[in-house]
């Protein structure tokens, strides 16, 4: 699967903008993911490659934690299965954000559009 950028908030935490432009170049990446971890390989930039944690699920999306390293924490956040299973049966295209682990509103997300 690639993953192809669709829009991003920078949020208002500057401690994160060489995070969220990192996350930005990831614009047709390779994407390989499971409930259990994560790898993305850009074309030019870092590749990201992580363990996944569940911390929420309901029948419209999931929702994982994964690490850049031992203390910064971002989330993915992506379809459920429900969700996935009535886009494939009527083409929709899954996506996926990659956010900061803010819950107050102001840290950054990156939406993609996955291409099989």
């Amino acid at each position: 699967m690639k993953l192809k950028f669709d829009s991003a908030n920078p949020g208002s935490i500057s401690k994160n903008n060489e995070i969220f432009e990192w996350i930005k170049s990831f614009d047709e990446a390779d994407l390989y993911i499971s409930e259990t971890s994560l790898e993305i390989i850009p074309k030019l930039e870092k590749p990201l490659k992580s363990n996944l944690e569940k911390i929420e699920e309901d029948f419209l999306s999931e929702t994982y934690q994964g690490y850049f390293d031992e203390v910064n924490t971002f989330r993915i956040i992506r379809p459920g299965k429900e969700s996935r299973y009535i886009m494939d049966l009527t083409g929709d295209i899954e996506t996926l954000t990659i956010a900061d682990m803010s819950m107050s509103g102001n840290g950054y997300a990156v939406h993609f559009d996955v291409v099989k």
